[in-house]
């Protein structure tokens, strides 16, 4: 922190506050320019005296001076309690929000991370800035969230079995005051929303019951992918420079398995897909988007619908030719004999896949591998639809408008999958150097991997898909602004975020904001609650909102879901 910045803060928090407890009827505050509610000044007595108006000046004057002193001493770690005491800081036992400064006790944060191909539970160890990801002995969790669509009952049980796994890792005497959050990622996006909100709503139920789960509950929903992205970046730069960003960050891409995000911060303005966030009073706006249906998962499902398209073309010209097609070409597709070329898989591996393409229903169908790098790569760029009409450009996949990529950046979860299947260097491996080490291993039989096969039987499809994606969003063959990583989470970007922002002033993307400034009431609160915020958003019940978000919250907060 620059010299003086604390005595600037505290000169400012002490004005404001001088301001909030002592507005007008319907005066705006010169600062924040939010409408400062309060009852309308009764008429002064005519005959008040000079000596009294001094006297309470005096008074004022002193209070000041006493505040600036106060919120000094607690802003440079001199306090007792550690927290700026203010109305509205949370209140005392209420850790979701840590306001600039933490405390120096330790305290605990529990995250329920459900993806697309599991649930797993994070626990962070928080102290002063320091956030500490914990180390469980063995791996807590249970199924994807998707898979307990129509047996809640399992889902209990599973997530009971989470708990009680969690305790040994939380002091008792902290576990009350131990926020618990569930989110979800794309997984939980692509089910219809009665069936999220079955699955939620047993989860909430059970959670908030503090014999069955002895934390804080705060929320369980499912994230937007800007979101996912954001935490995401905060992630990897809080692991590269702690707390306190640099002016040049580290853009991410991560490839789940349902999705594909990235978010960086842009050299020149963002038309959309802008995001802000604001950590430790410092606000900042990047770049943020997610891409459905291009995790590594969804995106080979949609390779092989794609080879499954082809081989019916195929088929169909060469039966139509030899007059022995009898159907006429408004009937329905006929179901495929026999397996299905896919120059992504090698020679020798095959396996059963369920596709919806070229069929009124869904079909299981054999797919063959062929070790076809060339017919693999178009394949891969094929789905991308790089060839989208770009209404808004720059665009980089499917059209969409997709700000240029500059500074350094590191690629995560699938992309190191992708280099360590082909055996390469997470540190120093070039976008053209993984394009030879795909050609290489496309054009084997499978015969020749040995050993595990696991996870290298897709090597081929995942190191010609990330190649593909790589070039598709502007990064050259000989460039080295992108390395490979994979232990970042963006659970621990959502702990940061929601532990140190400071929560007065609004944050999300470009279009999350713009709906929230539509929203009747809202500029009422002080500060706005991101919790208030969230809830709007996602029109969830404000009824649900915790006690800790303050009426004023809660009443703006209605009227803005009763719009929604």
């Amino acid at each position: 922190m620059a010299p003086g910045t604390d005595a600037r803060l505290s000169v400012e928090a002490a004005v404001e506050m001088e301001g909030l407890l002592q507005p007008k009827g319907g005066q705006s505050s010169p600062r924040s320019g939010r409408l400062l509610h309060s009852a309308p000044e009764p008429p002064r007595a005519a005959a008040a005296s000079s000596s009294k108006v001094c006297f309470w000046k005096a008074i004022g004057a002193v209070a000041l001076l006493a505040a600036c002193v106060a919120a000094a001493a607690l802003l440079s770690g001199k306090g007792s309690s550690g927290r700026l005491s203010s109305p509205f800081a949370p209140a005392v036992g209420d850790s979701s929000k840590v306001v600039f400064l933490a405390a120096a006790t330790p305290s605990w944060r529990l995250m329920l991370d459900c993806g697309s191909s599991g649930t797993r539970l994070k626990i962070f160890k928080l102290e002063g800035s320091n956030i500490e990801d914990v180390h469980l002995e063995e791996k807590v969790g249970m199924d994807a969230l998707t898979s307990y669509v129509g047996r809640l009952d399992d889902l209990e049980n599973d997530l009971r079995d989470v708990i009680e796994k969690s305790k040994q890792y939380v002091p008792e005497a902290n576990r009350a005051q131990t926020p618990l959050t569930m989110y979800a990622t794309a997984g939980m996006r692509i089910l219809p929303a009665e069936d999220q909100n079955a699955v939620f709503s047993q989860c909430a139920t059970l959670l908030s019951d503090s014999s069955f789960a002895p934390y804080h509950f705060e929320d369980a929903r499912t994230i937007s992918g800007e979101m996912e992205a954001a935490f995401e970046y905060l992630s990897v730069n809080y692991a590269k420079s702690g707390i306190d960003f640099p002016a040049e960050t580290t853009g991410q891409i991560e490839m789940g398995g349902a999705s594909l995000q990235v978010a960086f911060k842009p050299q020149e303005n963002v038309l959309d897909h802008s995001w802000a966030y604001d950590i430790m009073g410092k606000r900042e706006m990047i770049y943020a988007t997610s891409y459905m249906g291009y995790g590594q998962n969804v995106a080979r499902q949609k390779a092989q619908e794609a080879a499954v398209r082809a081989e019916k073309g195929r088929h169909l010209g060469l039966s139509r030719r030899l007059k022995t097609n009898a159907s006429s070409a408004t009937s329905q597709p006929r179901a495929l004999v026999g397996g299905v070329p896919f120059p992504c898989f090698l020679k020798g591996y095959s396996e059963k896949a369920k596709v919806f393409e070229g069929t009124p229903e869904e079909q299981e169908v054999l797919i063959e591998g062929s070790s076809d790098f060339e017919g693999c790569s178009k394949l891969t760029q094929q789905i991308l639809h790089t060839e989208y009409e770009c209404d808004l450009p720059p665009c980089a996949i499917h059209g969409d408008y997709m700000t240029k990529i500059s500074g350094k950046f590191v690629g995560i979860s699938g992309f190191k999958f992708a280099l360590l299947d082909l055996g390469l260097d997470l540190a120093s491996t070039t976008p053209g150097q993984l394009r030879g080490a795909v050609q290489t291993f496309c054009g084997q039989k499978f015969a020749d991997l040995g050993g595990n096969t696991k996870f290298t039987k897709y090597g081929c499809f995942l190191g010609s898909y990330a190649y593909s994606t790589l070039h598709a969003f502007g990064f050259a063959d000989d460039s080295t602004n992108i390395t490979f990583a994979g232990d970042y989470s963006w659970t621990l970007g959502a702990v940061m975020y929601e532990a140190f922002a400071p929560g007065s002033a609004p944050s999300g993307t470009s279009a999350e904001r713009r709906r929230l400034l539509e929203l009747p009431g809202v500029q009422s609160v002080l500060p706005l609650d991101h919790k208030c915020y969230w809830a709007c958003r996602s029109k969830q019940r404000c009824a649900e909102l915790p006690a800790s978000s303050g009426s004023q919250c809660k009443q703006a907060c209605s009227a803005g879901c009763a719009t929604a």
